[in-house]
């Protein structure tokens, strides 16, 4: 899939004028996009009541199963970096997940991670 991407830079780049200084604005604007949605996000939640973090993840499917479980519960929640990691999924090892919930909620959302597991 790299290997593929780098072609395809390649022949961009070979026909169109411009195109290696056009790249690299774009890929920050879906960064800074993706780290945005992540923050409005915990800030919606965050104005409500005070988060607890509750669980650190690496997997972006574990994290949209808790993130469904809690919900079904009926506990809101916020996987803090969840679009980012779906956006760039291979930066997994560098950016973790965090599961974050109202402190009220702390100790459901913490059981319900010791029955997942």
């Amino acid at each position: 899939m790299i290997a593929a991407g780098d072609a395809g830079l390649t022949v961009l780049h070979g026909r169109f004028v411009g195109f290696e200084s056009a790249a690299l604005p774009t890929a920050s604007k879906i960064l800074l996009s993706a780290f945005v949605l992540d923050a409005v996000d915990t800030a919606r939640l965050s104005t409500k009541t005070r988060l607890e973090w509750v669980l650190t993840l690496d997997n972006v499917h574990l994290a949209e199963l808790l993130w469904a479980r809690l919900d079904a519960e009926g506990v809101e929640c916020v996987v803090f970096s969840f679009r980012f990691r779906r956006m760039f999924y291979f930066l997994g090892p560098l950016f973790k997940m965090s599961l974050l919930v109202p402190a009220a909620d702390w100790e459901c959302a913490a059981q319900l991670d010791t029955d997942s597991k």
